[in-house]
């Protein structure tokens, strides 16, 4: 399962800070808060890796990368999702990343037969309107990234949301932010005055719970505990969240 096609060796951001408080090429606005393309590229540039590239009639590709130095026990895992929840097709494999290694595989070597991930073939409507892959560290069972395909393009309906929230303080103090779905969620946004998400903007898919750290604003008082609200793209409203000890 070698890798195939060009090699990435890095990438240029242009006006890394913006200057003014107007649209522009940088990643940070000009108030110093991560713009969405900055959290964008967090992700991109994540050492341990999926994506997903669609191969036309060759069906979907997965490509699993380990930039690190050390040897890693993964588990790659893949479903297509009818109306954002439910598989109408999904498989699993579990595999060894050697050091800097870089792997391709077919989606249908997943799932074990055929299935039109990408809507290649058109037999019939599609049948499902998100792919979601996913990487996972076998000895910690933590989701390390995700990657995620619409066949006929993003889906425009606007839902509900189905997002169930907690807020937890760790050993240290700090404040994390759990997230858990029954449904796929499109660029879910996290706004608390007090504290700025280690993640921002990100999809949220079922069979898994995303946890976000909260960390401190500057600005922000001594004794300020987390309470914000979490919107996503294709959702109807907003649900707010609140500190267990406020």
């Amino acid at each position: 399962m070698a890798s195939r096609g060009f090699v990435m060796c890095g990438s240029a951001s242009l006006d890394f800070p913006g200057s003014a408080a107007r649209p522009g090429w940088g990643v940070i606005d000009a108030t110093g808060e991560p713009k969405p393309a900055w959290y964008a590229l967090k992700r991109a540039f994540r050492p341990l890796q999926i994506a997903l590239t669609d191969e036309g009639t060759n069906g979907l590709a997965v490509h699993v990368t380990n930039e690190t130095g050390t040897k890693r026990d993964i588990t790659v895992s893949i479903a297509c999702l009818r109306e954002g929840k439910t598989p109408v097709v999904s498989g699993q494999l579990d595999m060894a990343l050697d050091p800097r290694q870089v792997l391709e595989l077919p989606a249908t070597d997943l799932f074990e037969a055929f299935f039109d991930t990408t809507y290649a073939y058109r037999f019939g409507p599609v049948s499902h309107d998100v792919t979601v892959a996913r990487l996972v560290d076998r000895d910690t069972e933590h989701t390390l990234a995700e990657a995620f395909h619409f066949p006929h393009g993003v889906p425009a309906a606007r839902i509900e949301p189905e997002i169930d929230i907690s807020v937890e303080a760790t050993e240290t103090g700090d404040w994390t932010l759990r997230l858990a779905t029954t449904r796929f969620t499109q660029s879910v946004n996290i706004v608390d005055d007090g504290f700025r998400p280690s993640d921002d903007w990100f999809h949220l898919a079922p069979g898994a719970k995303k946890i976000v750290a909260l960390k401190q604003r500057h600005r922000a008082a001594a004794d300020v505990t987390p309470n914000g609200t979490v919107t996503a793209l294709n959702a109807t409203g907003g649900l707010s969240y609140r500190s267990p000890n406020p």
